[in-house]
């Protein structure tokens, strides 16, 4: 008769034995599930070698591990773990997640910083762009003005042309305090223009020892007169 203890164990020796889930008007966990379809299969070599083995799959499925009878993975196991773990995991991932913002934060600010430091850069190079062409567009007028002043200062407007070429030097000077043309411009105007006070005090004296020597030669004469 279906249902009675005879036909129940003739049905488990033949291997028809019914689904678990199908028994209960609830849902049963996969995991045990996977506990009973093992203790009662057909096959010896697929079930419980022993009562043993099949109390400790039960007792790790109460525990909250994976069993035996059912095939774990990686991200099973996981799952398992934070569900035995919860105020852990939970602290855990509190944690994480204020690392991750954290770390966004500095990586944005980095950004930022490495962003503003090219724009900088990028000014500085334009700036230093800048002040070299005009440098060079004034130590070129400089030049040219200074030759042309030494050539013609004797000749037509020595005061102008030897106040400028003093004027154009000391800028020159101002940025490049070793310009050597610059320096030599320098000297020779303030001689010529009797300063000689002012050669002797130069920074530059030293590279011209023989102005140095007639400066010190004169200037007491030009203080006498005046």
């Amino acid at each position: 008769m279906e249902g009675s203890v005879e036909y129940i164990l003739k049905s488990t020796l033949k291997g028809n034995v019914r689904d678990p889930q199908s028994l209960v008007d609830f849902s049963l966990p996969n995991s045990l599930i996977a506990v009973v379809k093992k203790a009662m299969a057909l096959e010896p070599d697929h079930r419980y070698s022993s009562v043993l083995e099949l109390k400790g799959d039960i007792q790790k499925y109460l525990a909250g591990y994976s069993t035996l009878a059912e095939d774990s993975n990686l991200y099973k196991e996981f799952k398992l773990f934070i569900k035995r773990n919860k105020a852990t995991s939970f602290v855990s991932f509190s944690a994480l997640l204020v690392i991750v913002f954290i770390s966004f934060y500095f990586i944005d600010a980095l950004k930022k910083e490495v962003n503003e430091t090219r724009i900088a850069s990028e000014k500085a190079q334009s700036a230093a762009a800048k002040a070299s062409s005009l440098l060079d567009e004034l130590t070129s007028t400089f030049l040219e003005e200074a030759e042309l002043a030494s050539k013609t200062f004797i000749y037509q407007y020595p005061s102008e042309s030897l106040a400028r070429t003093l004027d154009q030097s000391q800028k020159i000077l101002t940025t490049i305090p070793g310009h050597p043309v610059a320096q030599e411009h320098f000297i020779y105007a303030l001689f010529i223009m009797q300063r000689f006070d002012d050669v002797l005090r130069s920074p530059y004296t030293n590279n011209y020892p023989e102005i140095s020597q007639l400066c010190e030669k004169y200037a007491p004469l030009i203080s006498a007169k005046t």
